[in-house]
């Protein structure tokens, strides 16, 4: 039972820590160009400001005329994207600097990332002014999208490495870069098609932009110059573009969370 015991604890001791002489040589070891690739889920998130004035009832020709569509003084909408989750794949090649003597290394690197999402849906709450008696309040629509969401993506980051005398290293980072997205598809609107609008409404988005991220992980050091990782990222897109997906020219409303698991290696 002792030698089990102490075995256990060796075992613990042995994961989680690392002596500070062994710890300052494999902090030595992290220099240098390393290479990395992760994979995971991602997730998207759009919000579309809409805000235009009422419409007049129609009538068809009977006598006295029947009110075909109610009337409507002002408008306001707010459209969320929801698409199901998807999955985030990225590869990068970069070079650490390394500090061994003091809490953190620098690290430098570019990124290649793609994204894919299929289906999902337009949550719009429509709030109308309705003063006039004809008028109506649409309330709350559902809208289904059918389709494909893809977004590619070259970056440059800059991150940061945190020395914590053991096999876990947390860091955090940012990047800049530009992204091509495209959205294939269609739109099952049926409140708009009611007002004389294509039924389904197709999509067909081909658009470059302006990204930026901001990431946070922590790796588990394997040995000297290898690591698994674990990290989670909120990317956001800057650029106006018109989109018929989000119908909007506000693509910086567009946002992405990751969640991902990978590995690096250094030289």
């Amino acid at each position: 039972m002792k030698s089990l015991r102490a075995f256990l604890l060796g075992l613990v001791l042995f994961s989680l820590g690392t002596p500070v002489a062994q710890a300052k040589e494999i902090y030595e070891s992290d220099s240098g160009l390393y290479w990395g690739v992760r994979g995971g889920l991602s997730q998207v998130r759009n919000l579309a400001i809409w805000s235009w004035g009422g419409f007049d009832p129609t009538y068809d020709n009977a006598t006295p005329p029947n009110v075909l569509f109610l009337g409507l003084n002002d408008h306001l909408e707010r459209r969320s994207l929801e698409m199901n989750y998807g999955y985030v794949v990225g590869a990068s090649i970069g070079y650490t600097m390394a500090y061994p003597d003091s809490v953190a290394d620098l690290r430098f690197e570019v990124e290649g990332i793609y994204r894919r999402h299929e289906d999902g849906e337009i949550n719009s709450p429509w709030d109308a002014l309705s003063d006039r008696p004809d008028s109506v309040t649409l309330g709350f629509e559902t809208v289904p999208v059918v389709g494909s969401l893809e977004v590619g993506s070259a970056m440059f980051n800059v991150l940061v490495d945190f020395h914590t005398q053991t096999r876990f290293t947390p860091y955090i980072g940012v990047g800049a870069g530009i992204s091509q997205i495209i959205a294939k598809g269609y739109t099952l609107d049926g409140n708009r098609a009611q007002h004389g609008e294509p039924f389904p409404q197709f999509f067909d988005d081909d658009i470059y932009a302006l990204s930026w991220q901001a990431i946070a992980g922590i790796g588990y050091r394997l040995s000297p110059g290898a690591m698994v990782t674990l990290e989670t990222r909120y990317f956001r897109l800057a650029a106006d573009r018109y989109s018929d997906l989000f119908e909007t020219d506000e693509l910086r409303e567009i946002k992405f969370d990751d969640w991902s698991l990978g590995v690096r290696f250094t030289f």
